[in-house]
């Protein structure tokens, strides 16, 4: 039986300079894509995002964190790779989506256009720079009950996200992380800070919601022809909506939860579409001794896009050869899974 495969698409946190720069010198179909991005871009900020992603920098370890640039940049990439493989004859069986990703899977799914998704992010970049205060977001390496056991360190702190048992992100003013920080050095439990300037999926975003949905129920949204699972929802998402896209960016994210939902339906191949394979790295804490699920990743801060796109690949190829001789030997069998999340 062939795993079905999940193409999975990270959010904001994932971005960093020099991202995919061997998948943009080596495969001539991300390139392209990536340049003809960069032109619709130019005419919405005046300048080429291509040049602030690939432009040598002393610091190689910059932080990529202006919104304006970030926004369209997850969007860009994730859509690039995605050309990619569809190009080499891949198709997905389902579409995941981790806040800002789930843009990504609509435009995949064929419910909304590259070029309007790419102007609705920019547009929700210039609101929110100009409008929210500034926050950051930090993940946590522990279990989230943390919060219950030591409520005073997470005072003005709000949990955004689950990403698996021992890791969770939690969103606030500076001066209220920086507090955080502190408390959690001084009991050793790990941490990292995302390079995210505002604090998405709280209420301090609440002012925007208004115009936002005023915005996004201009988007000319379609059904979908890949089936969508939105970790906002912690499963499929019935029909994609301006209310859906508002809720992405502010409702908190279950993504421990959603891939608890999947697993109870796999196995599955889990393919991480994002920058960093930070999404992968998460399925892998979530799942138990027992899945025969499968995760891998294409692109990571450590390089080898095209080894891992490759490994990608032929780890379908073997899977195709086998469910063939599958239903060779068993002519009475169909050899699909249900899928279901629900």
């Amino acid at each position: 039986m062939m795993k079905k495969m999940i193409w999975m698409f990270a959010g904001q946190g994932a971005q960093y300079y020099q991202m995919g720069r061997e998948l943009y010198e080596r495969e001539p179909v991300f390139r392209q894509f990536m340049e003809r991005a960069d032109h619709l871009v130019r005419e919405l900020i005046n300048e080429s995002l291509l040049d602030v992603i690939y432009r040598h920098r002393a610091n190689r370890f910059e932080p990529f964190r202006r919104l304006l640039h970030t926004h369209p940049a997850i969007l860009i990439f994730e859509c690039a790779i995605a050309e990619v493989l569809v190009r080499r004859g891949l198709r997905p069986d389902y579409l995941l989506g981790y806040s800002l990703g789930e843009y990504a899977c609509l435009v995949l799914s064929g419910a909304i256009s590259f070029e309007e998704a790419l102007v609705a992010l920019i547009k929700q970049a210039e609101l929110v720079e100009y409008c929210v205060p500034c926050g950051q977001m930090l993940a946590i390496l522990d279990s989230a009950d943390l919060i219950d056991r030591h409520p005073e360190a997470f005072r003005r702190c709000v949990p955004v996200a689950y990403n698996s048992p021992r890791n969770f992100v939690v969103s606030a003013p500076t001066e209220a992380l920086t507090q955080l920080q502190q408390f959690l050095k001084a009991r050793g439990i790990l941490f990292v800070e995302l390079p995210v300037d505002y604090p998405f999926h709280t209420p301090q975003i609440d002012l925007l919601r208004t115009v936002s949905e005023a915005i996004l129920s201009r988007v000319r949204l379609s059904s979908l022809q890949i089936p969508i699972i939105t970790a906002e929802q912690g499963g499929f998402l019935n029909k994609p909506s301006a209310k859906h896209l508002w809720d992405v960016t502010r409702n908190l994210v279950d993504f421990a939860k959603t891939i608890r939902q999947l697993e109870a339906s796999g196995p599955y191949l889990y393919v991480d579409l994002g920058p960093s394979g930070s999404m992968a790295t998460a399925v892998k804490y979530n799942l138990n001794r027992a899945s025969q699920s499968e995760f891998l990743i294409v692109s990571s801060p450590f390089g080898h896009e095209g080894k891992n796109l490759e490994s990608l690949l032929e780890k379908r190829a073997a899977s195709l050869r086998t469910a063939n001789s599958f239903r060779v030997e068993n002519p009475g069998s169909t050899g699909r899974p249900d899928g279901s999340c629900h």
